[in-house]
């Protein structure tokens, strides 16, 4: 999970915190989104975090506005916005082209690959390489890239 600490412990207030979690789509503040509507509202933070059954009516609100935006849109505010090292930056970008891959792709359990090819042409498909730090593998099926093994 994903938050910003408010303080009070030996953490400084603001500091991002991550922790485990089993399930990627529960739970307060894992999502971009949140951290960008928290960091633009930092007197919020305490309860946010306090009250896990409540959620803030500005929260609420602003959430709406990032539901209609696509991932790249809000990775890029993200980086902005918290001021990402290119570093991380890089990072970042591996998975935003991993989640596409992961979302789009054909699978099937009878493989230990899965077909992918974005949608948006071979532009699209050097970024992913590039970002992902691919070759190809030997005998490679066309037009479907074969990676992940």
């Amino acid at each position: 999970m994903l938050y910003l600490h408010p303080g009070g412990t030996s953490i400084e207030p603001g500091v991002l915190v991550i922790e485990g979690t089993s399930d990627l789509n529960s739970g307060k503040g894992e999502k971009w989104a949140d951290l960008i509507i928290l960091n633009r509202h930092p007197e919020i933070i305490a309860d946010f975090i306090n009250v896990p059954t409540e959620v803030p009516a500005v929260i609420s609100g602003e959430r709406v506005e990032y539901w209609a935006k696509t991932f790249h849109p809000i990775k890029s505010e993200f980086v902005k916005t918290f001021d990402i090292q290119e570093l991380h930056e890089t990072d970042l970008e591996a998975v935003y082209h991993l989640r596409n891959a992961i979302a789009h792709a054909h699978v099937s359990l009878g493989r230990d690959y899965f077909l992918y090819r974005p949608a948006r042409g071979e532009r699209q498909e050097q970024r992913f390489i590039d970002a992902l730090g691919l070759s190809p593998v030997d005998n490679q099926a066309d037009p479907m890239m074969n990676w992940i093994r």
